[in-house]
């Protein structure tokens, strides 16, 4: 908010009243008399545009009065003693209106206070009582309203949306008024034919400004210099068309400029003269590996001087190298210069690819035994060479042996080298087993039935009666084994709050309830496993197996979770 104070007197009235009344003392025998001289003042607040000096709202009149107490000396009538002006009377102060609606902008003082305006000055000591007018000024600056090319103005709409009655956008302020652009077009042109070699390139430079409108009355103020994000036309160097048979452009760089906003667009014309020196080679495609060479020669393939006729290839010169190790694409450029100093060069690529050799196998397990045999094809998947081309088992190398008579873990390692010297390789496990006993099917969830509670104990069951797990034994020599239950994890309803330890129950027949707590395993189930059947249920009738039981009072309504943990265990007879 831009703020100026101004004190501008334009009429001061001075009236004089007759002296105070006064109080005679005395101090030591020693007398003064007392004084109370009051001042009025009459303030008129004026409401101005900073531009035309004219009134622009209403006026506001102020009036203030103030009151000091002197003391001076009786015999001689000098002052003794003076008391600071107060203010015995004044108005509230003042807030000046806000005009911004009409596009002015904020005033030079928000809030007149009319006792610092009128406050007479501490070195009045005048007996007598008088009063006084002044004028004070508020003034008023435009504001000012920008339009951008990014928002230009739009004469059929108001300056701010929010003045819809205000002044309309003036003329001048749309895009077309707000941008402006200098072009430089380059020209690439055979010299005797004057026909084009190569696409022209257009550079441009574009200009924005900006216009400046009062937002009082809506008319253009100025607009502010054109400007611009990138004010170069920026150097560019004239394509070689050795390959082709010309000599170098001339010029050879068409150089950075920068124009001006009020320049015309610009032309550049390039010139190519022809040349019979010429060179040729051509891109080419290797697989990389250790064994792979590649030498210049694998690429070039001709060269002429400028009377056209060949050139040995020593005096061709090759830059650039390749990695054939290593996947890439290598830029090689091959050069001749002719005795009049034209250059030819052609640029080739050598893209080293990656070998599409492949290899993969896998592991397996098998069961131990007199009648079991292994083959390295039992593993073996698939293989590819260096094009990707399938190779067969017989053509890829295997180590390791596998002992089918033998529990334990072999490792076999399928290999392949390609012609490039590439070697890809493959080690699996040949797991041989004796059998083993292991869960094969357990649900992650088991749920209960929802219950209400009560003040009696009460039992839940489970809501799929027909839940169970599956035992695999794949052992050789098969025997009984053992399921036990561990709560490994208390109920908690949602807001944390655990159950009673005591609230999950095994029942068995014959065999008194179970707890199944964290303390310890719980038996649940005894199984025996017999020859030829390797997969057994563990599971139970409805009303017995784990069940939720509630003492009264060990819980609260919701939702509980725990988690149990099943062990299966060999328990031979």
């Amino acid at each position: 908010m831009r703020k100026h104070i101004l004190f501008k007197s334009l009429l001061t009235v001075f009236v004089f009243t007759a002296f105070t009344a006064f109080n005679a003392t005395h101090v030591d025998a020693r007398a003064y008399k007392i004084y109370w001289p009051t001042r009025t003042v009459k303030l008129t607040i004026k409401y101005v545009d900073s531009e035309t000096n004219k009134e622009i709202a209403s006026r506001v009149i102020q009036t203030n009065a103030y009151k000091r107490r002197l003391e001076f000396w009786s015999d001689n009538g000098a002052l003794k003693k003076k008391e600071p002006w107060y203010v015995s009377s004044t108005p509230e102060q003042t807030t000046s209106p806000d005009l911004t609606s009409k596009g002015y902008t904020p005033p030079s003082d928000d809030v007149v206070n009319p006792a610092y305006r009128g406050k007479p000055n501490d070195n009045d000591i005048d007996k007598i009582n008088w009063s006084r007018s002044n004028d004070y000024t508020v003034t008023y600056w435009h504001r000012t309203i920008t339009a951008t090319a990014e928002n230009p103005g739009d004469p059929a709409q108001p300056l701010e949306t929010s003045r819809p009655e205000g002044p309309k956008w003036p003329a001048g302020t749309t895009k077309d008024y707000l941008t402006h652009s200098v072009s430089r077009t380059i020209q690439y042109i055979n010299k005797v034919t004057q026909t084009s070699l190569s696409p022209q390139v257009v550079q441009t430079v574009d200009y924005t400004r900006n216009a400046l409108v009062d937002a009082v009355t809506g008319k253009l103020s100025n607009y502010s210099d054109w400007g611009s994000k990138q004010p170069d036309f920026t150097t560019i160097d004239s394509p070689k068309f050795s390959a082709q048979g010309y000599k170098l452009p001339n010029p050879i760089t068409v150089p950075k400029v920068t124009p001006k906003p009020t320049d015309s667009d610009q032309k550049v014309t390039v010139y190519y003269e022809t040349t019979k020196a010429s060179i040729d080679a051509g891109d080419s495609t290797i697989i990389a590996g250790p064994k792979t060479i590649w030498n210049p020669k694998d690429n070039f393939i001709s060269a002429k001087d400028q009377n056209g006729d060949a050139v040995d290839d020593k005096d061709v010169v090759v830059t650039g190298t390749v990695d054939a190790t290593k996947i890439g694409k290598y830029p090689i450029t091959y050069s001749y210069t002719d005795e009049n100093s034209n250059q030819v060069s052609k640029v080739i690529t050598v893209n080293v690819i990656a070998s599409e050799t492949s290899i993969d196998a896998k592991d397996s397990t098998i069961v131990a035994g007199p009648g079991i045999t292994w083959k390295s094809a039992d593993n073996f998947i698939s293989a590819t060479d260096q094009d990707g081309k399938p190779i067969k088992i017989e053509q890829v190398n295997v180590e390791g042996t596998v002992d089918t008579l033998t529990p334990g873990d072999y490792e076999i390692t399928y290999s392949y080298t390609d012609q490039q010297g590439n070697k890809v390789s493959k080690t699996i496990t040949v797991s041989v087993v004796a059998g083993r006993l292991t869960f094969k099917e357990v649900p992650e969830t088991l749920s209960f039935n929802e219950s209400k509670i009560s003040n009696r104990t009460s039992e839940t069951l489970r809501t799929d009666p027909n839940w169970k797990m599956i035992v695999e034994d794949t052992r050789v020599d098969k025997n009984s084994w053992r399921v036990t239950a561990k709560l490994v994890e208390p109920f908690k309803n949602g807001s944390g709050e655990s159950a009673s330890e005591n609230i999950l129950l095994f029942r068995k027949a014959n065999v008194s309830d179970q707890w199944i707590t964290k303390s310890e395993e719980t038996n649940v189930f005894d199984g025996i496993s017999t020859k030829g059947i390797d997969d057994y249920d563990v599971s139970w009738s409805q009303d017995s197996g784990p069940i939720i039981q509630v003492s009264p009072g060990t819980v609260k309504a919701g939702r509980y979770k725990g988690v149990i943990q099943w062990s299966l265990t060999d328990t031979p007879v």
